[in-house]
């Protein structure tokens, strides 16, 4: 479709792996056969013989290149850790390699940002924060779980393949104002890659705390202030528009657990998830936020997951029964209001 499936683009070809338009949203299907939805994981290997002057990207670490002498190469990457078809990926062309080692907390961890020759310069401006993002979310959510960190340019994007994120080319200009875009998908590599929701009406579990995660680091990297001027923005937006179809919003109100397919990939899930998210981090207090948060993706790693899921691991991890806080702000149509008339 328009933007996910298999594009070709001049001499490029990749892949978007779920479509905003098509229901269901997976598009693994669009080139290879699969049990295409959120819960049904593998393991991949994946080769593509490309002319030797062309390079293929994909998922995991390149195990090796074959020539075959005719003019031709097969490129074999290899991809460990179990993944939905969504998530998997393969981008072809003339690419140039950047590489550099990130310390994680527990491994050394390959970085390769892969980019048309001529936008080879503006890796350093455009990524120039990418260790100390990686460093917050690992700090906070728990260590990389992953064999590579990956970026791949491509003409649209963008997109959180696992270990080889979709980046479009106009965001790598050597300067840094998609941090944001940049932060947001790479936080997918702990919400939506290593836990993933269990289906589409779920999708806030993935885009609503990757919404968050992208504007967290300003917190931390920044100014706090910014950081609350921007959610407190994005709450405003979804106070005036998120129940209506003007403003970008999706034309009713509807339980965070419960968005229908048709405005999956709209303001419920992405803006009104990452203020459920803050005030969530604000119910619990940052101490028993940030472990709740590390508990619940280390029980369900390499598996998917519910709101209801998310509620009993942060519940049992913080001590405190989230039942409450559950019903009025995930499960309940709108957004709760209190009404304060003296303390």
């Amino acid at each position: 479709e328009s933007w996910g499936g298999y594009h070709f683009s001049g001499d490029y070809s990749f892949n978007l792996g779920v479509g905003f338009v098509s229901i269901p949203h997976n598009l693994g299907k669009a080139w290879f056969p699969c049990i295409d939805n959120f819960t049904d994981r593998a393991t991949y290997e994946v080769f593509v013989t490309l002319e030797e002057a062309q390079t293929a990207v994909c998922g995991g670490t390149l195990v090796e290149i074959i020539d075959h002498g005719d003019g031709t190469r097969t490129h074999r990457w290899s991809l460990p850790q179990s993944i939905p078809t969504y998530l998997a990926s393969v981008a072809t062309g003339d690419y140039y390699l950047h590489e550099e080692t990130y310390n994680g907390i527990e491994n050394d961890i390959p970085v390769m940002i892969y980019t048309r020759p001529e936008d080879s310069l503006d890796i350093a401006g455009s990524f120039a924060h990418l260790s100390e993002i990686t460093n917050i979310f690992e700090d906070h959510f728990g260590a990389y779980s992953w064999d590579r960190i990956g970026y791949v340019g491509t003409s649209i994007g963008a997109m959180e393949h696992a270990t080889n994120i979709a980046y479009p080319h106009s965001a790598i200009n050597g300067t840094l104002a998609n941090e944001y875009l940049l932060a947001h998908e790479l936080s997918h590599m702990w919400f939506g890659d290593l836990v993933t929701c269990d289906k589409a009406e779920e999708m806030w579990l993935n885009e609503g705390w990757a919404t968050y995660c992208g504007h967290f680091i300003k917190e931390i990297l920044y100014d706090e202030e910014d950081f609350d001027e921007t959610m407190y923005g994005i709450h405003a937006d979804v106070l005036q528009y998120c129940h209506t179809p003007a403003g970008g919003g999706d034309g009713s109100y509807f339980p965070l657990n419960e968005i229908p397919q048709e405005v999956t990939y709209g303001m419920t899930a992405y803006d009104r998830g990452a203020t459920v998210v803050k005030s969530l981090r604000s119910y619990l207090g940052d101490s028993l936020f940030f472990a709740a948060a590390k508990n619940f993706l280390n029980d369900y790693a390499f598996n998917d997951a519910s709101s209801e899921d998310l509620r009993d691991a942060m519940s049992q991890a913080s001590g405190i029964d989230l039942q409450g806080f559950f019903d009025n702000w995930v499960f309940h149509q709108g957004t709760p209001h209190f009404s304060i008339d003296s303390f």
